[in-house]
Parts: structure tokens; sequence; C-alpha cells
């Protein structure tokens, strides 16, 4: 009897200590963290709007290059500065270049002096006069006044007289160009020692210096690769958001829709903008195997504080206010990949949900997919 009781005691120790073991295992509903709340997917008037992102960065953009070859003497400016129009960038030294103008001007001087010479050459008194003097002994020998060796000797210094006219006159145009190429060969000369100054071609950015003081430059016509690359510049008159967007979304969009964009630099701000372009040719990311599409969107006012390859978003305009559901926008977090996503509570369970997101206004953004009105999603508490 005293076994039996031992042995019942034993059973039921052993299944109190399974029954806390199962209570102490078994999953229990999770609290919700005090940094946390839950928000019930609601649905809001909103703007449809489609949300890109991309990098603003100059319309236009240059490799400035150089016209005269040369050592570098001077560089007046770094990355990142603002240029006016026609403000001095680098300069190359000069001394061959006024050298070698000297020269051709010296040349020309010596041309001019030799046309002067040779228009003494040219006797047209003397040639008018050996003229008259064969009309007179002409018409004095028809007459039988004068001999015809006499004649034949008018002739003789008529003929000569011509010779030496049509020679002055040869050498006249030889000179006249000689003069017209010298005079080239100073211009040339002058553009040169113009060109070892470089100048910015229009209001621009300085995007990237390739040289510095002591460098040695090729010039356009002096080098087979096109001259050496002095710096890039972008065109600080109009920039634009560089962005792509699926085929889907691409098919929506249209030259001048009209657009908000927000650079990282400055969130609060946005800036009116307009689609440019829209290319049809797409281009396949190897990674994602994802098909995007270019999309140029042109902004109407330039950065404030000169900020160029920034990263930004843009909202572009589809259509007017339409029920979208919404959700707050500390409910929805990014994954290091850039995609958005959501802590959908069903129950006492948690699921990540992957969604697409669109326009932000106040406190709320629009979700245009991954999720539907009425879910319940877990926020960040403020």
């Amino acid at each position: 009897m005293r076994r039996l009781l031992k042995i019942v005691i034993g059973l039921v120790i052993l299944a109190g200590a399974g029954y806390g073991a199962f209570l102490w295992l078994w999953p229990r509903p999770a609290s919700a963290s005090p940094r946390e709340q839950t928000f019930q997917a609601e649905v809001a008037p909103l703007e449809d709007v489609l949300l890109v992102a991309g990098v603003v960065k100059p319309a236009v953009t240059i490799d400035l290059r150089a016209e005269a070859s040369g050592i570098v003497e001077h560089v007046a400016v770094k990355e990142g500065d603002r240029v006016a129009a026609g403000q001095e960038l680098v300069r190359l030294d000069s001394k061959l270049a006024k050298s070698q103008l000297d020269q051709a001007e010296a040349n020309l001087r010596q041309a001019e002096l030799q046309d002067e010479a040779t228009k003494l050459d040219l006797d047209m008194d003397g040639f008018e006069a050996r003229k008259k003097a064969l009309e007179r002994a002409r018409a004095l020998f028809e007459q039988g006044l004068l001999p015809k060796d006499q004649l034949e000797q008018r002739e003789l210094e008529f003929k000569s007289a011509e010779r030496t006219v049509a020679r002055a006159k040869r050498g006249i145009e030889s000179s006249q160009a000689r003069i017209t190429q010298v005079q080239a060969s100073v211009e040339q000369a002058r553009t040169q020692l113009l060109h070892t100054t470089i100048r910015a071609p229009f209001d621009a950015f300085v995007l990237r210096r390739s040289v510095e003081v002591g460098s040695g430059v090729a010039g356009v016509s002096q080098s087979a690769s096109g001259g050496s690359i002095l710096m890039t510049l972008g065109d600080a008159r109009e920039s634009a958001l560089y962005a792509r967007a699926t085929a889907a979304d691409a098919r929506r969009l249209h030259i001048g829709q009209a657009a908000r964009v927000r650079l990282d630099s400055d969130a609060t701000q946005q800036l009116p903008a307009e689609v440019k372009s829209v290319s049809t040719a797409g281009d396949v990311d190897q990674s994602s195997r994802l098909t995007t599409f270019p999309i140029v969107i042109a902004l109407k006012t330039q950065p404030p504080g000169g900020w160029v390859n920034v990263p930004a978003q843009a909202e572009i305009i589809l259509s007017g206010t339409v029920d979208s559901v919404v959700v707050l926008e500390r409910c929805v977090q990014t994954d290091p990949t850039g995609r958005s996503y959501v802590r959908l509570k069903e129950g006492f369970d948690t699921k990540y949900r992957a969604v697409e997101v669109g326009v932000v206004q106040k406190d709320k953004i629009q979700i245009r997919s991954g999720l539907e009105k009425g879910q319940s999603v877990v926020c960040r508490m403020r």
C-alpha cells in the first residue's frame, strides 16, 4: 500500500511539472511594445500621383577641352563652384603664344613694305607716254614723215613698257596674296593667344576638375583624341530629375504632366516641375530582372543652394483626387533594398507585407497596392 502511494505521488509530481512546462513553452500572444501602436488602414481622398525617385542633375553636361596646347599656369575654380558665362577658369602659359603672335605681326609688316615697293615698279605714266609716242609715230609714218626703222623702235619701246606693267601688276597681286596669307597667320596666332585663357561658355557648375597647375594639355587641333579635358561643367540654367519607371507606370505618363520634386538635401521644400520625356526603350536590371524605362522631369526653378547630383523624389500628378487606402506615414518602413513594407497584424501574429506606396499628404501615405481597407498594421510611436 505504501509502495502504491509513492507511485501515485510521483505521477502527480510529474504531471504538475509537465503542465508547468506546457504553460511555459506554449506561444502566448505578444503584447504590444510600449513604443508601438496599431493603426487600421482607411480610405481617404488623395491626389492620384506617381511617386518616382532619382537624381537631380544639370540638363546639359559637357567636357570642357583645351583649344591651345601648353602648361597650366593657373586654375581659378574648384569642384562644386558655380561660375558665370565668360568667367576665367584656367590659364595656360602664354609666352610661346605671344612670341608666335609677335613673329606673325612682324611678317605682316614686312609683307606690307614689300607690297609698297612692288607698287613703285608700276610706272603707268611711262606706259602712257610710250603709248602716245607710238600713236604719233604711226601718224607720221602714214604721212611719210617718219622712217620705218623709227616706227619699229617706238613699237619695241611700247611692248617693253607693256611687259614692265604686266610684271609689276603680277608682283602686286603676289604681294597682296602674301599679305592675306600673313594676316591669316596673325589672326591664328592671336586666336591661339586668346585660347590660353579658358572661360566658361555658360552659367555652370564645376562638376569635376581634371587639371592642376603644371599639368600639360594638348589643344584640339594638336591631339587625335580631340584635346585634353580640363573640367566637366553642368549647365546651371536648367536641371532635371532623372528617374526610371516600370512599364505599367510609364504608360500613364506623358510630356507636360505637372510634378513636384523634393530634394533629399531639403525634403521640406517642393520644386515645381513637369515631365519632359518618357523613353519607350526599356532596360533590364540584371539583379532584379525588372524592366524599367527612363523618364526625365524638368525643374521649373533651379535647386536652392546650388545642389547638383543630389537624390530626390518626384510626385507626378496623374489626375484629380481619388479614394485611396492610407495609413500613417510612420507605419511604412523600408528594407535595405529600398522596398517598402508594413507589419500586418493578423490576430496574435504579425507578418511583414510588401506594399507599393504613393503620395504623402500631411502625416498619411497612400498605399497603392499590398494593403486593404480595415487591415491593421503596427506603427512606431512618435
